[in-house]
C-alpha cells in the first residue's frame, strides 16, 4: 500500500472501531465476563496507548530513530504476510507489553473515550503524512509481538489489530447475550 492508501485505511479502520464502541450500550461498554480478557473501553483504551505511543516515536527525528534502532535495507513485508506472521505470534500466547495494558475505570464516558481516541489517531496520521516512502521502508523500530519492523508494517499492524480486537470485542458481547439467554 502507498502512504496515502495507508493513511486512508488506518483511518477508516479505526473510525469504525470508534462508531462500534459509540453504539455500545455503557453496560456494554463496560461489560467484562471472567473469561475475556477486557472490557470494549479497555480495547479502546489499550489502541489509544499503542497509537500515543507510535505518535510519540515519530515526533523524533528520523535520523535519532535510524542511530537507535537501525534500518532496513530490505523492503516492507506485504499487509497479508505480516498479518500471517502475526496471527502465529498470538496463537504461540505471546502477550501485549505490559505498557500498553488497559486502565480499570470505574466510570466511562463513552463519547469523551471516543473523540479522546480519534484525536490520537488523527495526530498519528497528521505525522505519517509528512513521512515519504522511502522513510517507511527504511526505519524501523521495536515492536513487541513482531519485532522490528519498518514504520510501513507498523502502520499496517495498527490497522488490523484494531481490526482484530473490534472482532473480538464482538465475539465477546454475543456470548454475553448466550449467558445471558
Amino acid at each position: 500500500m502507498y502512504k496515502e492508501d495507508i493513511i486512508e485505511e488506518t483511518y477508516r479502520s479505526h473510525k469504525k472501531f470508534v462508531n462500534y464502541m459509540r453504539s455500545l450500550s455503557l453496560e456494554d461498554y463496560s461489560y467484562n465476563h471472567e473469561n475475556t480478557k477486557w472490557a470494549p473501553y479497555q480495547d479502546l483504551d489499550h489502541h489509544k496507548k499503542v497509537i500515543k505511543k507510535l505518535a510519540l516515536v515519530l515526533s523524533i527525528p528520523k535520523f535519532i530513530l535510524k542511530l537507535v534502532y537501525g534500518y532496513s535495507n530490505n523492503p516492507s513485508r506485504s499487509y497479508d504476510n505480516l498479518f500471517k506472521i502475526y496471527q502465529i505470534r498470538i496463537n504461540d500466547g505471546v502477550k501485549s507489553a505490559n505498557e500498553f495494558t488497559p486502565l480499570v475505570v470505574k466510570q466511562v464516558n463513552i463519547e469523551k473515550d471516543c473523540d479522546d481516541f480519534l484525536s490520537v489517531v488523527e495526530n498519528l496520521l497528521v505525522k505519517v503524512g509528512k513521512l515519504t516512502e522511502y522513510d517507511l521502508d527504511s526505519v524501523i523500530l521495536p515492536q513487541p509481538i513482531l519485532g522490528k519492523i519498518t514504520l510501513r508494517e507498523m502502520l499496517y499492524f495498527c490497522k488490523f489489530h484494531v481490526e482484530m480486537h473490534q472482532a473480538i470485542c464482538q465475539r465477546n458481547l454475543r456470548l454475553k447475550q448466550m449467558i445471558i439467554n
